[in-house]
């Protein structure tokens, strides 16, 4: 889901939205758009999962109205691979508000288009999937190093999972409790790991627990995904996480890779590789 709080404008993507921060690299979503003016949000995924894909679009409320955003459901929708010369039309099931295709495969290294019609409106975008896939191997539980100085023990989970050699990978992590997603997505990028095993931890949340917001049980179920994403994506999150820090009387827009009249947001090519484990500690 994308949030766009009146007044500066709070904007959250992929069903995520929450302040924290992972890592000095990992970070998520939560930030002061630059204008408060109505605009088109679109939020939009491809992987190389069969049928794990889906494109929102929503519709921001004049600034003196509530802060609720409109759906958009009568959009004309589709995504083109520009290699294979194949348009996949998305539509709206019964029980969705997302525009989704269950043949769409994405393959590495094609690029792929994104069509969208909205009355006299057309927005556009473009993104190729990485050509290289990292794989998750596990998640790790491990003693976080703020135990020492809180006084007990917190455990954390780290996706563990190797960075190709050569800089210019990129990664969007969300992590499920027990199935659920209450957290924003964090981004990375290889500049600091190139070519190493990832040790950052991803934060998983408990929704149950007013004590904790970031703590798990021993029989929970900690599940990660990690996707390999283009460097137009990263920079999309890159630029929401500067906003996320900048200044409320001077934010700026993301780097939005949808192109269109008064439209902000991502579409997002990528790989999808996922774990599951028990926590156990």
């Amino acid at each position: 889901l994308v949030i766009l709080m009146k007044n500066m404008l709070k904007y959250t993507i992929l069903s995520l939205g929450i302040t924290a921060c992972i890592t000095s690299c990992q970070k998520v979503i939560d930030i002061n758009l630059k204008k408060a003016e109505q605009r088109y949000i679109v939020d939009a995924l491809i992987t190389d999962e069969q049928g794990y894909n889906f494109v929102t679009i929503s519709r921001s409320k004049p600034f003196d109205e509530n802060n609720s955003f409109e759906r958009i459901y009568d959009a004309t929708v589709w995504i083109k691979d520009l290699q294979d010369n194949i348009s996949y039309p998305m539509t709206i099931g019964t029980f969705t508000t997302r525009y989704t295709n269950t043949a769409l495969t994405a393959r590495t290294g094609n690029s792929y288009e994104l069509y969208v019609v909205i009355r006299e409106d057309t927005l556009t975008a473009v993104c190729t999937v990485p050509e290289t896939k990292v794989e998750l191997d596990s998640i790790k539980i491990e003693l976080s190093e703020f135990s020492r100085f809180l006084g007990r023990d917190i455990y954390v989970g780290v996706p563990v999972y190797k960075d190709p050699p050569g800089r210019g990978n990129y990664y969007l992590l969300r992590s499920y409790l027990n199935g659920l997603n209450t957290l924003s997505a964090s981004y990375d990028s290889d500049e600091f790991i190139d070519g190493q095993v990832n040790k950052s931890p991803i934060f998983f949340r408990n929704i149950n627990r007013e004590d904790s917001v970031a703590e798990f049980n021993n029989g929970d179920t900690l599940s990660v995904e990690l996707f390999c994403i283009a460097k137009p994506v990263y920079e999309f999150y890159f630029t929401l996480g500067q906003n996320s820090s900048a200044a409320l009387s001077n934010p700026a827009n993301p780097r939005s890779n949808v192109y269109g009249k008064n439209v902000i947001g991502v579409f997002n090519a990528a790989t999808l590789s996922r774990k599951s484990i028990i926590a156990d500690y």
